[in-house]
């Protein structure tokens, strides 16, 4: 029997970078071909196929985020396994917190990077457990009002989720991940990424394009701008490798 990581961060955050990544593509296409006065099903066929890719997107970071709480703890050093269980029944930013303290550090509760992780974790809450609702729609395409939380835009319901809102909501997640690990808790970012994903390690061309798009902070992935050259891969390489063992490590 073959035992293997499971539900590792940076797995997770590049499957999401990698949808995202195509869902923009899909959208941009769909616009292109609507500028062009394509009038055939093409362009609303994009649009579908970008909005399930977003949805996708979306949800994989959030459940990331959570993980990932359960992994600083636990991979710190600090606490007995027992202790960790019983800090896990905490929700998710009181656990960072505690991750926090444990290291001699306060997280800042007025920052607007945990603002607003905070509010796309709520915004995932209700869009997983739905009531009934009316949207409202802009006349002409269908687009739904979104909701504005502090000058952010979120969905007003799932199945409405743009690929600008996921977009944003990735980054958001990203930046809080980064900022507790790195700037409050002050962690190399080889300490960092092993505290968030173990041994694990994987890396694909869409984080390029992700950080020239979005200026995501990929500390948390363990981004480094020159793998491919140190590893003989070309610019536009599909893959560049996932490496299971410190040996196979990035420079920090």
């Amino acid at each position: 029997m073959l035992r293997v990581a499971a539900h590792y961060f940076c797995g997770l955050l590049g499957e999401a970078i990698f949808a995202v990544v195509q869902a923009h593509r899909l959208k941009e296409g769909a616009m292109q071909m609507r500028t062009d006065g394509d009038d055939t099903h093409g362009p609303d066929s994009l649009l579908r196929d970008s909005g399930v890719l977003a949805r996708y997107a979306f949800l994989l970071p959030c459940n990331a985020l959570e993980n990932s709480a359960y992994s600083v703890l636990a991979n710190c050093g600090k606490l007995s396994q027992s202790l960790t269980d019983e800090i896990d029944k905490l929700n998710t930013f009181n656990k960072f917190e505690v991750f926090a303290l444990v290291h001699g550090k306060l997280i800042d509760r007025g920052d607007g990077r945990y603002g607003k992780a905070k509010q796309v974790i709520k915004c995932r809450n209700e869009l997983v457990h739905p009531k009934g609702l009316d949207v409202l729609m802009h006349p002409g395409f269908a687009k739904a009002e979104p909701r504005l939380v502090g000058g952010r835009e979120y969905p007003s319901a799932f199945d409405f989720l743009e690929v600008e809102q996921a977009v944003t909501m990735i980054g958001d997640i990203l930046g809080f991940i980064g900022w507790v690990v790195f700037d409050v808790c002050r962690f190399s970012p080889k300490d960092g990424h092993t505290l968030i994903n173990g041994a694990i390690q994987s890396w694909t061309s869409d984080l390029d394009v992700a950080h020239e798009l979005w200026k995501y902070d990929l500390r948390s992935l363990r981004y480094v701008r020159d793998w491919k050259v140190k590893h003989g891969e070309s610019r536009h390489g599909k893959k560049a490798c996932q490496a299971h063992d410190n040996s196979n490590a990035s420079p920090a």
